[in-house]
């Protein structure tokens, strides 16, 4: 690549001392834009058209090198949130799975006597005489184990990290 580059710069500079010999003889163009009208010579015409070109290559470049620093940054957005959502399915599936254990087992040594305290005072109101009155020995101004309130919130959600990834320039 240094050679093939090394050439063309030689190139280059052989067409520019070209033109300049060349065209040194011969007499200025009229360009005619409407209102505006300029004489140039052949070489300051060529050094336009040269000048035009190397903005139009570097406009090129420059636009080349933007779409890759998007698609770069689409790409890595895309992964992040991909990263982003199986942690969340990773948490929320522990979460799940300890809210169904933590249903299944008493909150505090209070609820589980409590609870068995339901359960006795549920079997003893349950047992009845045949005129259907609750027995003697029940209370029935406490709520029974079924109708108490019990905790149904969902298991909290972990805060969300919204510091950005730190920036690589990769060439």
């Amino acid at each position: 690549m240094f050679v093939i580059g090394a050439i063309l710069i030689v190139l280059a500079i052989i067409v520019v001392i070209y033109v300049t010999f060349a065209t040194r003889s011969l007499e200025a163009l009229t360009i005619d834009w409407g209102p505006f009208t300029a004489a140039l010579t052949p070489l300051q015409l060529f050094f336009l058209g040269a000048v035009t070109i190397l903005v139009l290559a570097i406009g090129a470049v420059m636009f080349s090198i933007g779409l890759k620093s998007q698609g770069a940054k689409r790409a890595e957005v895309k992964q992040l949130r991909k990263d982003v959502k199986a942690k969340q399915a990773d948490t929320s599936g522990a979460n799940s799975d300890s809210s169904k254990r933590a249903d299944d087992a008493p909150d505090s040594p209070a609820d589980a006597s409590r609870s068995g305290r339901d359960d006795a005072r549920d079997q003893t109101t349950s047992s009845s005489s045949t005129d259907g009155s609750p027995t003697q020995g029940a209370a029935t101004s406490e709520p029974s184990a079924s109708t108490s309130p019990r905790s149904t919130l969902p298991p909290p959600v972990p805060p969300r990290d919204n510091t950005p990834p730190p920036r690589t320039n990769r060439p």
